[in-house]
């Protein structure tokens, strides 16, 4: 699960356009005013005890999950060990998570 873990090649190129693309069209933004409208107590509740507003808490969610439609093929026990336990030590990032 670490090779996972490992920021894309420095070559990559990034396209802001085709990724905004993937996130702002309609059908996700009817999924994210629907999603938002069925949890609206969680998510008030939610902003209220983190004080991270519900529209931003509805964005990440429809980013990582389209609103529950995707839901990773990892457990989550597994993902979240490999990142306490198994963080690659090659990481760009290595040294200051290990603090």
């Amino acid at each position: 699960m670490a090779k996972y873990i490992q920021p894309p090649p420095p070559s990559t190129p990034k396209n802001w356009q085709l990724y905004r693309s993937r996130f702002i069209d309609s059908v996700r933004i009817k999924a994210g005013f629907q999603f938002w409208q069925d949890n609206r107590e969680t998510l008030a509740r939610a902003q209220q005890q983190t004080g991270v507003p519900a529209e931003i808490i509805v964005g990440i969610i429809g980013v990582e999950t389209i609103y529950g439609q995707q839901m990773g093929s990892f457990r989550v026990i597994d993902a979240l060990s490999t990142l306490a336990f198994d963080f690659p030590a090659n990481h760009p990032r290595a040294a200051t998570r290990s603090q």
